[in-house]
């Protein structure tokens, strides 16, 4: 189904017609104002990357972390090690990691169902291994070694939880997965035809 994912941008445009901006992220309701709107549009996938603050063992380990939805595994195809990938992102709590970094952190074994302790601004939460994964390519688009539940944002982060209802901050790159047997340029055209005035113009 790899051709069927398409990156969502941002593009604005000057009075004369050239571009001024090209932007991939957008504001926090966005992918499920596309799913609701764009039949065509089987699901979406939001991202958010920052550095969080483990503690295993009372060593205390900097990681980036992509946080993002639980549809990740439906709509990326990626390698099972352990656990299972389309349910390993619904808990909040939830965290997978790929081969080298459970190795790095939690040593050789399957790690699935172990606790870790993840700081967020000044307070630890507990968070559970679901599942681990292959290292993905050196090339891929979309590298991470630690992912976590794109739903867990809101509930740690104030910056996160005070724009959910905003369409005037873009922070989050998003992805749709089209259906089967939809045509990039049908898809655009349908858009172009309808009133988005509760976001800026973006394509697909």
């Amino acid at each position: 189904q790899l051709e069927r994912i398409y990156r969502v941008d941002r593009v604005d445009f000057n009075p004369d017609g050239s571009v001024d901006d090209h932007s991939a992220s957008h504001p926090f309701q966005l992918a499920a104002a596309l799913e609701r709107d764009h039949p065509d549009i089987e699901q979406t996938v939001r991202f958010n990357e920052t550095d969080v603050v483990f503690r295993i063992d009372g060593v205390l380990h900097q990681e980036d972390v992509l946080f993002a939805d639980a549809s990740f595994f439906d709509v990326f195809a990626y390698e099972p090690v352990y656990g299972d990938l389309q349910t390993s992102l619904l808990d909040p709590a939830a965290v997978v990691l790929t081969e080298s970094a459970a190795d790095r952190l939690l040593g050789p074994g399957n790690p699935v169902g172990q606790s870790l302790q993840v700081r967020f601004s000044d307070t630890f939460h507990t968070a559970v291994v679901t599942a681990v994964i292959a290292d993905p390519p050196a090339n891929t688009n979309i590298p991470f070694e630690v992912m976590m539940s794109f739903e867990r944002l809101p509930t740690v982060y104030s910056w996160v939880a005070n724009r959910v209802d905003s369409w005037r901050h873009s922070l989050f790159p998003t992805y749709a997965l089209l259906r089967e047997r939809v045509l990039i340029h049908i898809l655009t055209c349908r858009r172009a035809t309808q009133s988005y005035s509760r976001w800026s113009t973006c394509s697909i």
